[in-house]
């Protein structure tokens, strides 16, 4: 079989010939597929450019050479799948491959990630990236979910069941604290929380805590989902305050069922009211019953790094439990059987005084944090995907 040293999916050296014709006749049919342009003139001069020695988290160990390290990055840019360079080298350097004593070829990277997740059942995958879609199917469900109570479009309407008014209209009477997101939005980007105060008699608008005009919020707003802002359990709020802290549950489903692939605990930090990575988030690894792990990853260039507690609020990770873990285990798996035929889901599952709420749920999760956390997991990742292979996703 003909393969590459650098990607070569060291699961296949144990399959059946039936097996490994599957993966090849995968690997063609994504090979076909239309990448970005790579210009060898732009991305040398880039990777040249980076200093290795401010960027890396784990400065304590050995490190692989400059050189080495420039060449696995472009590499991983250019065979891995991954889309940006600057991602590929941040992803890099997050998940540790800049020690002497990492392997790449240990590691998942976009393009085996991206050929995982085809699913059979296509109009359920394009429903999960769409988040009122999927909030309302699950809530037909009965099953505790972050409904949206309406949606402004772009000329800044507010449609809400039959109420179409514009935003600006409807706001005043809303008397709770509001969080807005886009429709199709990913890693948090675009998200703010909104809410009205009364000031010196006047009612005032607070974008993510500072005021605001009403015309530059409703152009904020344009496009976005308008939900009620979750009230969070008080012991989520001892770890930090300022966001609503997540659960990511990591399903799967292959030919031996639905299970938990991964899962790991999104903080807020740095004064942010979002928790996901691109904030500022922090991502820190749970055992089996609920219990933080010794120390979490930030990947926030101005402060990334390791942190065994919390750097705002002081709160060591260590023997943290989470309140309604296994509640929260057993919502995620019992959502993704709602989705037959999806290979994998990323459930953001928050907790709050009465027990888990679903906040969102991603197709496209990838394996960025789970291996930044966990260590490379490409022969685990490559046995289940064959197990898919057979089940034909």
């Amino acid at each position: 079989m003909e393969r590459s040293n650098f990607f070569y999916l060291k699961g296949l050296n144990f399959l059946c010939p039936h097996h490994v014709e599957i993966m090849n006749c995968i690997r063609r049919l994504f090979s076909s597929k239309k990448r970005l342009k790579r210009d060898p003139d732009k991305i040398r001069p880039y990777v040249e450019s980076l200093n290795f020695e401010e960027y890396s988290f784990y400065p304590e160990e050995s490190r692989k050479s400059r050189a080495q390290m420039m060449d696995e990055i472009i590499r991983i840019y250019r065979e891995g799948g991954e889309w940006d360079i600057e991602d590929a080298y941040v992803h890099y350097m997050q998940m540790g491959l800049d020690r002497a004593s990492s392997r790449v070829q240990e590691y998942v990277f976009q393009r085996e990630f991206d050929m995982a997740r085809d699913s059979r059942h296509i109009t359920l995958a394009h429903m999960l990236d769409y988040k009122d879609v999927t909030a309302r199917y699950l809530s037909h469900a009965r099953l505790p979910v972050s409904v949206p109570l309406g949606i402004v479009d772009g000329e800044g309407v507010f449609h809400q069941d039959f109420l179409n008014i514009p935003f600006a209209e409807w706001l005043p009477s809303c008397n709770i604290p509001l969080f807005l997101k886009p429709q199709d939005g990913v890693q948090g980007r675009k998200c703010f929380a909104l809410e009205m105060q009364h000031r010196e008699e006047k009612l005032c608008l607070l974008l993510n805590g500072l005021p605001i005009e009403c015309k530059e919020m409703e152009h904020q707003a344009a496009n976005h989902l308008v939900e009620a802002k979750i009230v969070q359990h008080p012991e989520m709020d001892i770890l930090y305050p300022e966001a609503v802290n997540t659960i990511r549950f990591v399903t799967l489903s292959d030919s031996e069922g639905i299970y938990i692939y991964t899962q790991f605990l999104l903080v807020g930090s740095n004064g942010s009211n979002l928790s996901n990575g691109r904030a500022g988030g922090i991502a820190v690894g749970i055992d089996r019953t609920g219990m933080l792990n010794t120390k979490g990853h930030r990947n926030l260039k101005s402060c990334f790094g390791k942190f065994h507690q919390h750097p705002d609020t002081g709160i060591p990770f260590s023997g943290f439990q989470i309140p309604f873990f296994e509640e929260s285990r057993q919502l995620a798996l019992s959502a993704h059987q709602l989705f037959p035929g999806i290979h994998s889901i990323g459930w953001d599952i928050a907790v709050t005084p009465e027990g888990p709420v679903i906040i969102e749920a991603n197709r496209d999760w990838g394996t960025l944090l789970h291996e930044a956390i966990y260590g490379g997991d490409r022969e685990r990742f490559t046995e289940i995907f064959c197990r898919t292979a057979q089940i034909g996703l």
